[in-house]
């Protein structure tokens, strides 16, 4: 066996390594393994592999692509176990990768064949070999200029219907250029199908481009529309806090103000010996205080406290017994957005789910601490009915007409922080445990 010929053979293998730096480096965040104990192990694996494949390749008349695509797969199910991140992501992530191998993989069979006319599609060809590596090189350090782009994609886009269909775009790309992987080199320098595939392949790489972009400026648009709302929302809570507090300090303040009047009727009273009247009237006055109340404080956090004193104003309208342990500080590494999107969807989905319980069963309990540091740990546990709809494994809403939305936000912000979130039930319970990690020098 010729050793230069199982070096080529080898090289023809290791384009899918600058694919495999395009698939890790924009989801680092999320490896299992840290990069710099993964880059030591991957790479002398993946060059051996190419090696191995390259002189099983060369011990017979074995087209090279035989072996490719089963090691894109195996590459695929790897990608999967060492990225903890959604699925679809990373099955868009890794396609966009086989898309931009894919034009160099063209580039070579076009070039060679329109600048050698004497080359055959067979033939072993390092000038080829050099332009697809060019090609595929230039066109990975476009996409990795773009990481920062892809990593907060998939950080806060969730849309998970958008995940299912974008995904298509670079399979299809991909599809289309194997497609056009020419039989014979004889067929490319007929009449002008050389041009015809350049403009073809042009098309399809601005439309790979333009989409990625699109799919950018798409998922940034989106996610300003749900932080203005939570926004919204959340200042709608504080006001609604405002204002009982205000009414609450107007009451005082007229009590304060009719207080010297109402010393002087006691007096007055007294002296003329009205006991009836005078504890008739000490009766009323109490009563009247007692009904003046300041707005419950249940945490530090104002953000929290406001969201959930307007969910617990609800529940206790329904006649949901609450009990409620939240120790969070004014100042938290978390944003109030965030934050007011857990806490709301929590209770939000608490109260719905007892209202179709029986009132002596309703019930809310909800406690939330920094005990550990570093980590925000929540949990809620409360009544429903029994009856829950999964689909894939997950919760969905049994509202109507709606799939789930809350819990997914809530999965979302929690992989946002680094963190988990686990719901299930036991028997009429549905508990919920979230854990968010918190950057060690904001929580102190």
């Amino acid at each position: 066996m010729n050793f230069w010929n199982l070096v080529y053979r080898a090289a023809e293998y290791g384009i899918i390594l600058p694919g495999i730096f395009l698939c890790i480096i924009p989801v680092a965040d999320w490896l299992i393994i840290p990069q710099r104990k993964l880059y030591p192990v991957l790479l002398p694996c993946m060059v051996a592999v190419c090696f191995m494949l390259a002189w099983v390749d060369s011990s017979g008349s074995y087209y090279t692509n035989i072996f490719f695509f089963p090691l894109l797969g195996i590459c695929l199910i790897a990608y999967f176990l060492t990225v903890k991140l959604e699925k679809l992501k990373l099955l868009y992530m890794f396609l966009c990768a086989t898309a931009a191998l894919s034009f160099g993989c063209i580039m070579n069979y076009y070039i060679i064949a329109r600048i050698d006319p004497h080359s055959n599609i067979h033939d072993d060809s390092v000038p080829g070999l050099i332009i697809q590596y060019a090609v595929s090189l230039l066109i990975m350090s476009v996409l990795l200029r773009m990481r920062h782009k892809y990593r907060w994609l998939f950080e806060n886009f969730n849309t998970t219907l958008f995940w299912r269909i974008a995904w298509m775009i670079p399979a299809i790309i991909s599809f289309c250029n194997i497609y056009m992987i020419p039989i014979d080199y004889a067929n490319i320098r007929v009449g002008r199908v050389f041009q015809i595939a350049m403009v073809i392949e042009g098309v399809l790489f601005l439309f790979f481009m333009l989409f990625q972009s699109l799919l950018y400026i798409i998922a940034v648009t989106t996610s300003r529309k749900i932080e203005a709302d939570s926004t919204a929302l959340m200042y709608q809570l504080q006001a609604d806090q405002y204002e009982k507090m205000q009414a609450y300090l107007d009451e005082t303040r007229r009590i304060r103000h009719d207080f010297k009047h109402t010393i002087a009727v006691l007096n007055e009273l007294s002296q003329t010996g009205q006991y009836e009247k005078l504890q008739e009237y000490i009766s009323n006055y109490s009563s009247e205080i007692s009904n003046v109340q300041a707005p419950a404080t249940y945490c530090d956090n104002p953000v929290v406290n406001a969201t959930i004193h307007y969910y617990i104003d609800i529940a206790q309208s329904y006649g949901i017994r609450t009990k409620l342990q939240v120790v969070i500080p004014k100042e938290i590494a978390i944003s109030d957005i965030d934050l007011c999107l857990i806490f709301g969807n929590l209770l939000d989905n608490a109260v719905t789910a007892c209202r179709h319980v029986r009132t002596d069963a309703r019930f809310i309990r909800l406690s939330a601490d920094l005990d550990t540091p570093g980590h925000l740990y929540i949990t809620m546990v409360n009544s429903f009915d029994g009856n829950v709809c999964t689909r894939n494994g997950k919760y969905i809403s049994t509202k109507e007409r709606k799939s789930g939305i809350g819990l997914a936000s809530i999965q979302a912000t929690t992989q946002k922080y680094h963190g988990s979130s686990n719901f299930y039930t036991e028997q009429h319970e549905f508990i919920s445990n979230i854990m968010l990690k918190l950057k060690e020098n904001e929580t102190e």
